[in-house]
């Protein structure tokens, strides 16, 4: 049992506990941003949502069309001043249908996701030269292995990345600053909401099942297919982790400039 134990949750780390990371990671550094704007945040994140939040939503319903969920009703953007919201999608499900059930995980965190697979688009779509080479890093990244220096690693690349993108020749064309406030307005609406959380708990705990009752049989059947399938799941985690690396960099970015903010506050 302990090889079993062992397999599910090397199989669940690197793949959602890296979309539990990033989705915190995220929320922290939008918090931050939050605090160091003070009574100007609301109009800042709003404004930001006429591009962020119809990202964060048709992910969202991306995931419904994929997962056989209905969609009763959908809005891309408006500001709701009752409770803040500036986008939302509802949709039905069958809760006796196993598909359905892990969908709500996937449909949960669908705006991490996503919003990597846009940010990356467009910077493939603005600095062409800086996407082959932050492609490169990502495949090597994606290609590594999971050990006690993975952490370094990433914090690494995440470095790497963002010397590439703000290189001195980059900073001087206006592409690159176009790609910075979309890349940046998406990531910061990234974050998942209260109602993303709790529907992608109750996928989660389907999804989980699934992979447990999975290695239970392959141990039983053939221990080698456990074995392969764990890899497989792990270099998948480490490609979703290469992904999100992107992300990342500008969700820093926007830590890194509240934290700029709050010194400038204290010194003027």
């Amino acid at each position: 049992m302990k090889t079993i134990a062992f397999a599910f949750l090397t199989q669940l780390l690197p793949t959602v506990g890296s979309i539990v990371v990033a989705g915190f990671f995220i929320h922290i550094c939008k918090r931050l941003f939050v605090r160091a704007c003070g009574r100007f945040a609301p109009q800042i994140v709003n404004y930001s949502g006429i591009i962020g939040t119809p990202v964060h939503e048709l992910s969202h319903a991306a995931m419904c069309f994929l997962f056989g969920h209905k969609i009763k009703q959908i809005k891309l953007f408006g500001i709701n001043k009752r409770n803040g919201t500036l986008g939302f999608v509802k949709h039905s499900f069958n809760p006796r249908n196993l598909r359905h059930r892990i969908g709500n995980f996937f449909i949960g965190i669908a705006p991490v996701i996503t919003g990597s697979c846009v940010v990356l688009l467009l910077l493939r779509l603005f600095l062409p030269g800086v996407f082959t080479q932050v492609s490169a890093l990502m495949q090597q990244t994606a290609q590594g292995s999971l050990t006690m220096d993975t952490f370094s690693q990433i914090i690494t690349a995440i470095f790497s990345i963002f010397k590439l993108i703000f290189s001195e020749a980059n900073m001087q064309s206006w592409k690159l600053w176009v790609f910075v406030v979309l890349a940046v307005t998406i990531a910061i609406h990234m974050e998942l909401s209260t109602a993303d959380i709790k529907g992608g708990w109750d996928g989660f705990l389907f999804l989980a099942g699934a992979f447990l009752l999975v290695d239970i049989v392959l141990y039983f059947v053939k221990p080698a297919w456990l074995s392969t399938f764990t890899n497989a799941m792990m270099q998948g985690g480490l490609y979703l982790i290469s992904l999100l690396l992107l992300s990342a960099v500008f969700a820093a970015t926007v830590g890194a400039v509240s934290l700029l903010i709050v010194l400038l506050k204290k010194i003027f």
